[in-house]
């Protein structure tokens, strides 16, 4: 058998499909509140990972809590799955709007207000583009 891969996926940043293997930058989004803590990102590349997060304080709902930024800019905007990685964070309903998506990373949302002055990693999500 055969495999042909397309030019532009694998393993680095830039292409529009396969599995990308470029290291994400993940920080608190702007809506996390003033002074939240680092986000933990466990193994996030430009195609998945893990991401223990917190909050600072004037949280709100629907609000941009973390960003992810590829390490290279995409030939295609992605789709993006989230999903609660611990017990904590389902409540808040875990998001990424159409807006918060292009070529170059992605913000998560939460729809509930996630409250003020969380450690971080009291909430998880984990994430996969496609």
């Amino acid at each position: 058998m055969e495999v042909t891969v397309p030019a532009g996926t694998g393993g680095g940043g830039g292409g529009g499909g396969g599995i990308l293997t470029g290291t994400a930058v993940v920080t608190a989004g702007p809506d996390a509140g003033g002074g939240a803590p680092s986000p933990i990102a466990t193994n996030c590349t430009d195609s998945c990972g893990y991401i223990g997060w917190g909050t600072g304080s004037g949280t709100g709902a629907n609000g941009r809590v973390l960003r992810v930024t590829f390490s290279e800019p995409r030939d295609v905007v992605p789709s993006v799955v989230v999903s609660p990685a611990n017990t904590d964070t389902p409540p808040l309903d875990m998001y990424v709007g159409a807006t918060d998506v292009d070529v170059n990373g992605f913000y998560i949302r939460s729809k509930s207000n996630p409250g003020n002055g969380a450690s971080a990693g009291v909430y998880a999500v984990s994430y996969v583009c496609l």
